[in-house]
């Protein structure tokens, strides 16, 4: 039922549509992979590079589209190219049972600092006053909880990881999967007609959001 309004209220926004792919992949990966504990315990470290360059793909693309800069939608462009390229070099050349948090710590950080670029748009545009009546406005700040404990939890991961310690990382990564979702909830139930409302029936808001 869950999946069902976030699907129906995904075709309207951008930013929900981008979760909601996410989101199938984090049930796939959970429900249909790493529920079979012999690929859980030879492949785990090979999900997590996946995870993170198929997060780091889509993030790339959502702020590729909401982005009202025209020169930041290309640099975006620009790093996608280089960063993928850079993912999969570790990728192929990382030992199956070996984790370098490198590649999904700079992820991450990259995808915050976009975050903080959208922020500072919908800030000093003064035409759109209640941009946090929107959906993405809220897709975005769950953006920022998940990279931003993600960020921190990956400087460890390697410890956790080499001593073994796989259930302390999965609960970190876990409770801010729980927070990123609670947070999402609101974003679905976010109308920008609202915003749109609060504005002065003027229809200033991104048009992919």
């Amino acid at each position: 039922m869950i999946l069902f309004i976030f699907l129906a209220r995904a075709r309207r926004n951008l930013g929900l549509r981008v979760f909601f792919v996410s989101i199938l992949y984090s049930l796939f990966l959970n429900f249909f992979v790493l529920s079979n504990r012999t690929i859980r315990e030879e492949f785990y470290l090979t999900t997590l590079s996946i995870t993170t360059i198929i997060e780091f793909f889509l993030f790339s693309y959502l702020f590729s589209r909401i982005l009202q800069s025209l020169f930041f939608r290309r640099v975006i462009y620009l790093i996608t190219v280089l960063v993928g390229i850079y993912l999969a070099y570790e990728f192929i050349t990382t030992p199956r049972d070996a984790y370098d948090p490198i590649p999904s710590v700079a992820s991450f950080l990259i995808i915050l600092i976009y975050c903080i670029i959208f922020l500072y748009e919908k800030i000093t545009d003064t035409s759109v006053p209640y941009f946090y009546f929107t959906s993405t406005f809220w897709v975005v700040v769950a953006i920022i909880v998940y990279c931003a404990g993600t960020f921190f939890a990956l400087v460890y991961a390697k410890s956790y990881l080499e001593s073994k310690s796989k259930s302390e990382y999965d609960f970190i990564h876990d409770s801010l999967y729980i927070i990123k979702n609670l947070i999402l909830v609101i974003a679905i139930f976010s109308t920008d007609s609202t915003a749109t409302k609060l504005n002065g029936g003027r229809n200033t808001l991104n048009k992919y959001t």
